[in-house]
């Protein structure tokens, strides 16, 4: 009975329960603690309770401290509350939104307020928060020195700079983070040493950095740890620019059994005096290479007829980060190209990129078999140890041209007529040898029924002496077989031969099967660049263009539009030809 009694008051009780939901949206910043040694990581998060905020917070962290994105998480609680004497059910959700903070300097550092979004337009501010960076105690027989080879140099030049820091006593979890650089200098870590130490891999500057260790003798007949990491530095801007102190701090173990400490090693500062480029001898074609570099060409094939296509391909080494390396000097403008037509969309750089190498290819096109050779490419560098500026040739290449005797109109230089083709205002020695094809007006003309040809056709002079329906019948025969060895039909079943020719034998294949039949030359005269030449829409050349491409590189590889897309385009391209959409050989 009195069970009975107790439930009867529970249930009433829970009856008198409220559930409420906290709608008052409400943030906060927190630290996981308020004192931290320089180079140790601390957690700080903003906290938003009672709503969904519009996004991340936006948080401001001063140049003190390096911080990154550690995450969020969310969770929800319910708990009974009275409130004017009912006692009522609160539903509470929150957000949190971490970030790692490591203090990069000794001394107070202060995180301003963070301000969360919300859905409804309102800004919410955290209050800001504080904590004090201790520097730890400064370790005996630890050396720590920075080197380089030189200290005058010039602006945009890397040079490299050795960190050494000789190890006596057995340490662990270390950082180079609390290290100071001018804020001109741009910093990265060198590549390790390939072999032969002991290698470790650590964080420099929130990069990952490979440093080595060997064994040397330290004073008092100890042994020690000689660990070196190189870096290489960049200035952006000239003056005297300083590297340092440079510091690590690590974890040393004490004479107490199992014991650690923290403690820092400090180097001296390294000063460089940065030295603006002289403008004296610098070549025109400067693009801004400092240092020593090579360039190296090949070309393939070597033996060609008259405006075949050639491929060129060139390797440019040197050292990082090889600033003015993103592309060559255009071909048109280098001495001894002239007997060259260069591709229109200038050099491609192959990717990705290795250290110290880049690589780029292009497509030349002889324009007489008196060529014999592909001159050098030339690149310019100021070389900073002797001061000046140079410059850097690849070899020549030698190259067997075949005179043609029916030019295509891949190779065109030279309109009907001898008007120049493509605005071009004089003719060279090769010009003769090349010529456009004729306009769609005048293929049409040419594709017409003449009459005195047609009465010289053995069909039609039979057909005179077997009355007018016989007749008749044989200037059909001979339109529609004229008709159908027209320019124009032979144009269409070439180009119907090429989408299928993009199933049988690739999308490559097929897209210059179907350029040739346009522009009226062989398949293999046709580069990618000759279909921008087409004069159709833009979705179909650039869809042919990208098919032929991948066959030009070296590899034979490297992408394109599938089968599908190609055939599609070459479809279009029949279509706009039958509705003469494209005048043939006109451009």
């Amino acid at each position: 009975m009195m069970m009975m009694r107790w439930k009867m008051v529970v249930v009433l009780m829970l009856a008198a329960v409220t559930t409420a939901v906290a709608d008052e949206v409400t943030v906060g910043a927190e630290l996981s603690r308020t004192r931290a040694y320089v180079g140790d990581e601390i957690v700080y998060q903003v906290v938003v309770r009672g709503g969904r905020p519009d996004g991340r917070p936006s948080v401001s962290f001063p140049s003190s401290v390096r911080a990154s994105d550690a995450g969020q998480s969310e969770s929800s609680r319910q708990y009974l509350e009275v409130v004017d004497g009912r006692t009522v059910r609160v539903s509470e959700s929150s957000i949190v939104y971490q970030y790692r903070v490591t203090a990069l300097e000794p001394g107070p550092v202060e995180i301003p307020a963070a301000i969360v979004s919300l859905p409804d337009g309102r800004r919410l501010r955290t209050e800001p928060v504080r904590f004090e960076a201790l520097l730890p105690r400064l370790a005996d027989g630890f050396e720590l020195r920075v080197e380089t080879d030189r200290r005058r140099v010039y602006l945009g030049e890397t040079v490299t700079v050795a960190v050494v820091w000789t190890i006596t006593d057995r340490v662990g979890n270390f950082d180079f983070d609390t290290s100071v650089f001018d804020r001109t200098l741009r910093i990265e870590p060198a590549p390790g040493p390939s072999g032969g130490q002991e290698l470790t891999e650590f964080r420099f500057r929130g990069q990952r950095a490979v440093g080595a260790s060997e064994r040397v003798f330290a004073s008092g007949g100890r042994q020690a740890v000689r660990f070196v990491f190189r870096m290489r530095v960049t200035p952006t801007e000239p003056g005297m620019r300083e590297i340092g102190p440079l510091r690590v701090v690590f974890d040393r173990e004490t004479a107490a059994r199992g014991g650690r400490e923290r403690v820092y090693a400090e180097s001296d500062v390294l000063t460089l005096d940065v030295r603006p480029l002289p403008t004296e001898g610098r070549p025109d074609a400067f693009s801004g290479l400092i240092g020593r570099y090579e360039l190296r060409t090949l070309a393939s094939p070597t033996t060609v007829n008259v405006g075949d296509p050639i491929t060129l391909r060139a390797e440019l080494r040197g050292p990082e980060p090889m600033v003015g390396a993103d592309t060559l000097p255009a071909l048109e403008r280098t001495p001894g190209f002239e007997g060259f037509r260069v591709a229109s969309e200038g050099w491609r750089e192959e990717q990705p990129r290795t250290p110290g190498r880049r690589v780029f290819t292009t497509t030349v096109r002889a324009l007489s078999d008196e060529v014999r050779v592909i001159p050098p490419v030339v690149v310019h560098a100021f070389d900073p140890e002797s001061e000046r500026y140079t410059a850097v040739p690849s070899d020549p290449i030698q190259i067997e041209v075949r005179a043609v005797r029916e030019a295509t109109l891949a190779d065109a230089v030279v309109a009907p007529g001898g008007s120049a083709a493509g605005g071009r205002g004089t003719i060279g020695p090769a010009d003769p040898a090349f010529w456009a094809a004729p306009s769609m007006a005048e293929v049409g003309s040419a594709g017409g029924l003449r009459v005195a040809e047609a009465f010289r056709n053995p069909v039609v002079i039979g057909a005179l002496g077997s009355g007018p329906l016989a007749l008749i019948g044989a200037w059909a025969f001979v339109a529609v077989s004229r008709r159908r060895s027209s320019p124009e039909a032979e144009r269409d079943r070439a180009l119907r031969r090429a989408e299928h020719l993009v199933v049988r034998a690739g999308p490559a294949a097929g897209a210059r099967a179907a350029c040739a039949a346009v522009l009226g030359c062989e398949p293999d005269a046709v580069s990618a660049s000759d279909a921008d030449r087409l004069g159709a829409h833009p979705g179909v050349v650039r869809t042919l263009r990208e098919a032929i491409e991948p066959a030009e590189r070296p590899d034979g590889d490297g992408g394109g539009p599938d089968a599908a897309g190609t055939r599609l385009a070459v479809r279009t391209l029949r279509r706009a030809v039958r509705k003469d959409r494209i005048a043939g050989g006109e451009r």
